[in-house]
């Protein structure tokens, strides 16, 4: 007889205010072992950044759809309405987070006033929606989630803030690569 196997599904949703991060008011991570209901067309007051981990997903936005595959991001920005069109949120995994601009003369993500505005442009000017990643990306995403279960002690958020910082660096670096023509739906 053979021994069942446990179903790997979670969704999670972290508010990273919480851990001193004002401007991520949302982490998330899932992974389905099937494909469930479509997310409905919704829109935040912030920047969302999707990674797919693995499998195939399709969004939409902007009334156009956006087939992302195992390594690819999606951004939306501020008031943008998007969802998966009339497709379900498929199997595989995702991290996910929500990003709000910085507020003027403060910190963000524990950078000076200065560097926030850099680093909030870097990320402003990804044109594209939907683009590849990097490995690196993926390490940072995995690593900032293996935070969430971490001891509270002082030296956790400033390993949180230098996650966030070098993973928003590291996105906007990959979407500043140009995108060959049959990558871009």
């Amino acid at each position: 007889m053979k021994a069942s196997v446990k179903r790997k599904y979670y969704k999670e949703f972290h508010d990273l205010t919480g851990y001193g991060f004002p401007e991520v008011p949302l982490f998330g991570a899932y992974r389905f072992d099937k494909a469930i209901e479509p997310l409905h067309i919704h829109t935040h007051s912030d920047f969302e950044i999707c990674y797919l981990v693995e499998g195939r997903q399709n969004y939409r936005a902007l009334g156009r759809d956006y087939l992302l595959k195992g390594g690819d991001l999606f951004i939306t920005r501020p008031d943008e309405p998007h969802s998966t069109g009339k497709q379900p949120q498929e199997k595989g995994s995702l991290f996910w987070l929500h990003l709000m601009a910085p507020k003027k003369k403060r910190p963000f993500l524990g950078l000076h006033p200065d560097f926030s505005a850099k680093l909030y442009e870097g990320l402003s000017n990804v044109r594209e929606k939907r683009f590849p990643g990097s490995h690196l990306v993926r390490e940072l995403f995995e690593k900032l989630y293996g935070q969430m279960s971490m001891p509270d002690i002082p030296s956790r958020k400033i390993i949180m803030g230098n996650l966030l910082v070098s993973l928003i660096i590291e996105i906007s670096r990959c979407g500043e690569k140009p995108q060959p023509a049959e990558d871009r739906n």
